[in-house]
This record gives C-alpha cells, structure tokens and sequence, in this order.
C-alpha cells in the first residue's frame, strides 16, 4: 500500500535547518519521504493509464463542492471513538514532529505527552501504537487498550521463553 509523503515533515524540517545541515534524524525523516514521494509518482503514472469510458454525468445546478466537504466533514459516523494516548519523553519529540492538524497534543511537565483524536475505527489506532512498542499507552478508549494487549500478547507468544 502506498502512502502519499507527509510533505508537511520536509517543511518542518526546512525551517529546523534552513541552511540544509540535518542531524541523523532529520536526515532519515527526510530520505523516507523523498521514498514516499517518489513512489506516489510511479503509482500516478500507473493510474494515467486509465481509459475513458464515455460516460458523462452533469452536476445539479445547485451543486456546491465547499458546501458538500464542508457536511462531509460534520457528519461523523455513529461508532466515532475519542483515542488518547500518552507517550514516554523519548519519543515525545517524534509525535510533536508528526502532529497532524485535527490531533490534539497535551504537553507534560516531564517531557511526555499526550495525544488525542477521533477515529472512525480502532484498527488503524492500534497498528499505530504497537509502533511505539512499550513507550505509549493507550489512556482510551478501553477497547483499544484491549486490543493492543491482545496484539502485544499475540506477538510475544510467537517468541516462548526457552529459559536462556
């Protein structure tokens, strides 16, 4: 599955080092994004390839495309969940850096902090977190701490302790 790079990150970074010197990190973001883009364009390019049907359609006199997203965007589906996660000070910076404009991120005293959203289901929440291996935990919802305890558990049954 390819996913369309987060540009936003290589404008980040330009601002954090307007004068082209990155650290390691900076370097790594910016070279996984250029990947991203350049495999966007090849999956673009594969989709040019399309032919036309024919097959025309006429918008209704009335049609407003700003109206239409901007209802899209209110309407919320009947099994919305409120994801909250808290993050260890080591990683904080990485979810600072990703933040994402309808993520809300709540800074702690200690460095860590806290990162809420909605989300329509809870699968994509969880693939998500397991990244982060031990250093997020789920705060809510209970749902979603269930299933990375039962991913984290799937995962270490497939290494049985051999008594090394």
């Amino acid at each position: 599955m390819s996913r369309l790079p987060r540009l936003k990150s290589i404008f980040r970074l330009r601002r954090a080092a307007p004068r082209g010197k990155l650290d390691a990190d900076q370097a790594h973001v910016l070279r996984q994004n250029l990947r991203a883009l350049l495999a966007s364009k090849e999956h673009l390019a594969a989709q040019q390839k399309v032919e036309p049907t024919g097959e025309t359609f006429e918008l209704p006199t009335d049609f407003s495309a700003r109206d239409y997203l901007l209802r899209m965007a209110e309407e919320r589906p009947s099994t919305y969940h409120r994801v909250s996660v808290h993050f260890d000070p080591d990683v904080a910076h990485i979810v600072r850096e990703r933040l994402e404009e309808w993520q809300q991120l709540e800074e702690h005293h200690d460095g860590s902090v806290t990162l809420s959203f909605d989300a329509s289901d809870l699968a994509w929440p969880c693939r998500w977190v397991l990244t982060y291996q031990d250093r997020a935990t789920v705060i809510g919802p209970p749902e979603l701490a269930e299933m990375v305890r039962d991913a984290a558990q799937a995962i270490a049954a497939r290494y049985p302790d051999d008594g090394r």
